[in-house]
C-alpha cells in the first residue's frame, strides 16, 4: 500500500517527528485522547470516601457522565 495520505485531492506531508500533518498553510494536530471508562470509575472509587456509588451501576453510564461526576468529587466547578 501506498505510504502516502491524500485528503479531497491534496497530498498531505506527515511530519513523522510529531503527530502533526500539513495541509498547505494549515496544520492539523491529533485530538487529545479521552480518559478510559475503566480509569474515571477507578478514581471515582478511590475519591468516594463514604461509599455512596454503586460502581456497577456507574460501568453502564457512559463516559461524559463519569466525567461530570468525578469533577463534582473533586470539587470543579
Amino acid at each position: 500500500m501506498n505510504s502516502q495520505l491524500f485528503v479531497i485531492g491534496q497530498r498531505l506531508e506527515p511530519n513523522f517527528k510529531s503527530s502533526h500533518f500539513i495541509i498547505g498553510n494549515i496544520m492539523e494536530t491529533k485530538k487529545e485522547k479521552r480518559p478510559t471508562k475503566k480509569g474515571l470509575i477507578n478514581e471515582i472509587e478511590k475519591l468516594d470516601t463514604q461509599k455512596q456509588f454503586n460502581l456497577l451501576s456507574l460501568t453502564r453510564t457512559n463516559i461524559d457522565n463519569l466525567i461530570v461526576i468525578l469533577g463534582l468529587l473533586k470539587g470543579v466547578k
